[in-house]
């Protein structure tokens, strides 16, 4: 079954520009032809569908109509659109992960090689117990003559 929406034909074209329209994202008036101009996009797909059936006589509209013959409108989901965001926020959040670690890690152990141990990153949890699996702290050994404590006279 073929829907209205993608049925429609614009045979003369106009050539005003929709910026210079005064309106809102949905429907704007042009003053050379003195029509309303509705923007399919920003309306529906039954929004759109129902305004086309209802109207008799001229109609103008603003639309995209994609390659494979469906026209946009706003409930439509571009292809890899969830894909795209999905990706831009996987890569901003590995750039800020290198920033947090650089500033943690590497900064600090160019002035003090010892530093890197001593961080807030160090000290705060979940981060410190992540660390300590990447990067474990080495133990520090103590070396040296050991004083004995004093034998208690005062016992029997």
């Amino acid at each position: 079954m073929t829907r209205v929406l993608d049925q429609i034909i614009v045979k003369t074209p106009c050539q005003v520009p929709w910026a210079t329209m005064a309106g809102d994202d949905r429907v704007r008036y042009c003053c050379q032809c003195n029509k309303h101009v509705y923007n399919i996009e920003g309306l529906s797909r039954a929004d759109a569908e129902t305004l086309i059936s209802d109207r008799t006589g001229e109609l103008c509209v603003r639309f995209y109509r994609r390659p494979d013959g469906t026209v946009v409108t706003s409930n439509c989901v571009p292809p890899f659109q969830r894909l795209r965001k999905a990706a831009k926020l996987l890569f901003c959040s590995l750039i800020f992960l290198c920033f947090l670690f650089y500033d943690a890690i590497v900064s600090k152990t160019e002035r003090d090689p010892d530093a890197r141990y001593n961080t807030w990153m160090r000290r705060t949890e979940p981060f410190a117990t992540v660390l300590e699996w990447i990067d474990p702290q080495p133990r520090v050994f103590l070396m040296g003559s050991v004083c004995t404590p004093p034998a208690n006279s005062d016992k029997p």
